[in-house]
């Protein structure tokens, strides 16, 4: 199976991009009024070349299923198509969850099997409460972003958001765990104290900004 290369996808992405709808509903920001939901797989483009790339590269996880949480354009989820066994990929914005469909689309035309892609219109909480995440046998997470609760405001409350207490409640039984963020002391204490994970940190910039991919194994 052919893998797809943040190579190919810097090459294809303006084509990609042609394609998608655009929220243009206007949103308050710290700035004023802006139209639109940001792109952020777009908008970020170093930081999804790199996590892609770092998908290509795992080993050993062709019998695990994926989940793409917040999956935006699915970018993550049609690259982890080639790497795992299922991947499912969520989002509860009706507008992301549209432009994910094209994307997988857009790959298959394109050559490449996605069959093993599972678009779903919903959010986490209730894809976990619904019991959906059971049933997919999910083994492997990908969170692109930050739950608030870890950042250090709210993390020094030491009250857990309710997302968290599902996240923690999910990762009972999953084998990896990839949480790109801005929080990684958090995460990483988080994973090791109360989900007893290995942990691995690996940084990188992006625009000038440091983020981190924080790992959990087991």
């Amino acid at each position: 199976m052919k893998l797809i290369s943040k190579e190919y996808v810097q090459e294809v992405l303006p084509e990609l991009k042609s394609k998608w709808e655009f929220d243009t509903t206007p949103t308050w920001t710290k700035q004023g009024i802006k139209n639109g939901v940001p792109v952020f797989q777009y908008d970020h483009q170093k930081t999804v070349f790199k996590i892609i790339d770092y998908i290509n590269n795992l080993e050993g996880d062709s019998r695990m299923n994926f989940l793409d949480v917040g999956c935006e354009t699915a970018l993550y989820g049609v690259s982890a198509t080639q790497k795992f066994k299922k991947v499912f990929a969520i989002d509860s914005n009706t507008t992301s969850y549209k432009r994910a469909l094209i994307t997988k689309q857009f790959f298959w035309d394109k050559g490449y099997d996605v069959s093993n892609l599972f678009i779903k219109h919903v959010s986490f909480e209730n894809y976990y409460k619904s019991g959906e995440f059971e049933k997919d046998g999910i083994e492997a997470i990908l969170l692109s972003g930050c739950l608030a609760t870890f950042n250090e405001e709210n993390w020094a409350k030491e009250q857990e958001h309710n997302q968290v207490k599902i996240l923690t409640k999910s990762l009972k039984n999953v084998k990896l765990f990839l949480f790109i963020t801005s929080y990684h002391e958090n995460v990483s204490n988080y994973l090791e104290n109360k989900i007893g994970m290995n942990v691995e940190i690996k940084n990188f910039k992006n625009q000038q900004i440091v983020k981190q991919i924080v790992i959990g194994s087991r």
